[in-house]
């Protein structure tokens, strides 16, 4: 905006009670613009003091219009790195928002195999499996332990308490019973010790 048409040199008839402009400003702006009115009041008596020809005042001008010139390329060389640090930095925000809406669906994903029977990627459904068939195993042994406890006093033998237990109590290898035969014996020798 030029400041001197605003301020001085109104264009057109002045009317006789003179020109009124009503505006609002804030008081920020209203301080830039007595700033600027004071500075180049005091520029312009200088000058006039310092009497100078008009080649000086060309040079002198030439040499404010180059120094206004370099300032404003250092502006908006400067906006331009602001610029692109802010977008860098807004690029960075996209990608931490990325990441973790990545994170919230690999959660997502977790979730939905481990309800299918996946963890880790591999399947934990045998396991599940494996401990159901170990539970009746250990039912077994427990209720094959209970059944020593009352008759192995009848045999002469651990093989023939094991093949007792293999074709009547539970079904299981004979192999299976003589370990759990053997298993309480062991435990039976260190619980009266």
């Amino acid at each position: 905006m030029d400041w001197n048409k605003f301020f001085e040199h109104p264009e057109g008839p002045i009317p006789s009670e003179g020109i009124k402009r009503t505006f609002f400003i804030s008081n920020q702006e209203y301080e830039n613009i007595k700033r600027y009115i004071d500075g180049k009041n005091k520029f312009k008596e200088k000058l006039l003091f310092d009497n100078l020809g008009l080649g000086e005042l060309i040079d002198l001008c030439a040499g404010l219009s180059q120094f206004q010139q370099m300032a404003l390329e250092q502006l908006a060389s400067q906006r331009k790195i602001i610029n692109d640090w802010l977008n860098s930095g807004l690029l960075s925000i996209d990608l931490v928002e990325e990441a973790q809406e990545m994170l919230k669906q690999a959660n997502v994903l977790m979730d939905e195999n481990y309800q299918l029977g996946l963890k880790d990627g591999k399947s934990i459904a045998p396991r599940k499996g494996a401990e159901k068939r170990h539970q009746e195993n250990r039912a077994m042994k427990a209720d094959v332990f209970k059944w020593l406890e009352k008759n192995m006093s009848s045999y002469k033998s651990m093989d023939k308490a094991a093949e007792h237990i293999a074709k009547n109590v539970v079904p299981v290898a004979f192999r299976t019973a003589r370990a759990w035969v053997g298993e309480w014996k062991k435990l039976r020798a260190a619980s009266t010790a």
